[in-house]
């Protein structure tokens, strides 16, 4: 963080922090609940939780961000200097921070739609910890539940857990009505989960070989990258090797929605957003598991993020076959989608979900 940034970081916050305490005092005189949003790395609001937000009544949001911005209702705050602002009721946020406004009842929302592991094994004990301090946190479903009891089976006193019946994101991306491709040459979006996350059973230094077996059969490939190694050396690397081959792209845009409707299939290691593609496009998934014995190790094949696997896609624990599964995978996508919607019906879709939310 450069000297100019935080001087500006610095001045951004102590106005921030002026007005919003300004328009939470009138709005205290309105007897409204305020909900206040903490958006450290983000750019824009995330539209897609306000139907959250609603189901509190009589509310009044405000957005925050560590981001250099003032905009309406959506403001900069350095986390040092949220103590400095009151008469908060709720403090909201889907990145797990260790600043709060005081007083308030923190509330995270987990922004994973299965229960995919959050961390690596020797970084759970800090992370439970810090959760700890949160009131309630906020899943999509029972397909989210495992990985925290998981997180807090050693602890008495820990954060309630609400199931919400929804995926807030699946929701807003459902409601785009962005066109799903169904013909043409088939298009194959490769997305590993972060570089750092779990190396064990990273795929990031066999991306190259994955690639390179794949663009051996008459397909579209793109890469795209976890947000958080976008311009890793090895995604770098990548570039600069497969520039000239016409059918293979990186793609680093913040919004994946279109990439993922015109695609036919996803390849990826343990990320999450396997299974925000598949409810998505209710396109197929496959699975490179390099380490089995790993998974099995620490107990992660009780997750319904591993148990599922197979039910919207295959697993492969050899990328050297991969160019036959592919061709294999596509012919039965049918039967795929199939298990892929009922999944989304029943979990996913929930016809409750307007229901206010009792964070007592």
């Amino acid at each position: 963080m450069n000297f100019i940034f935080r001087v500006f970081l610095n001045i951004l916050s102590l106005i921030s922090i002026l007005i919003i305490n300004i328009i939470i005092f009138y709005k205290k005189k309105n007897k409204k609940k305020i909900l206040f949003v903490y958006l450290p790395h983000l750019k824009k609001k995330k539209n897609y939780y306000n139907k959250i937000f609603n189901k509190i009544e009589n509310n009044f949001i405000i957005y925050s961000t560590l981001n250099l911005s003032i905009s309406r209702n959506f403001y900069t705050v350095k986390p040092s200097y949220l103590k400095f602002i009151m008469g908060v009721d709720f403090f909201f946020s889907d990145y797990v921070v260790d600043k709060f406004t005081p007083r308030s009842k923190r509330v995270y929302i987990h922004h994973d739609i299965y229960d995919t592991p959050l961390v690596s094994r020797n970084k759970e004990k800090e992370l439970s910890k810090r959760l700890l301090r949160y009131n309630f946190i906020l899943i999509p479903s029972v397909k989210s539940l495992k990985v925290f009891k998981l997180l807090f089976k050693n602890y008495k006193k820990k954060p309630k857990i609400l199931i919400l019946g929804e995926y807030p994101k699946l929701t807003s991306l459902l409601k785009k009505n962005i066109f799903l491709r169904k013909k043409g040459k088939p298009t194959i979006v490769i997305a590993p989960s972060g570089f750092y996350g779990i190396p064990k059973l990273s795929i990031k230094d066999h991306l190259q070989k994955i690639i390179i077996e794949l663009l051996k059969i008459d397909i579209q490939i793109i890469l795209r990258p976890h947000p958080s190694n976008r311009n890793h050396k090895i995604v770098k690397v990548i570039e600069n090797k497969f520039k000239k081959i016409n059918n293979f792209k990186i793609d680093i845009s913040d919004d994946y929605s279109k990439i993922y409707s015109k695609s036919s299939l996803l390849i990826t290691d343990y990320s999450g957003t396997a299974y925000t593609y598949a409810m998505y496009t209710l396109n197929p998934v496959i699975f490179i598991s390099l380490n089995k014995n790993y998974i099995n190790k620490l107990n992660y094949n009780s997750l319904n993020y591993f148990k599922d696997r197979k039910k919207i896609g295959l697993i492969l624990n050899n990328y050297s076959k991969i160019t036959e599964k592919v061709k294999y995978i596509l012919k039965i996508k049918k039967k795929i989608s199939n298990n892929i919607n009922n999944i989304k019906k029943t979990y996913f879709i929930n016809s409750n979900s307007n229901n206010n939310l009792y964070l007592n």
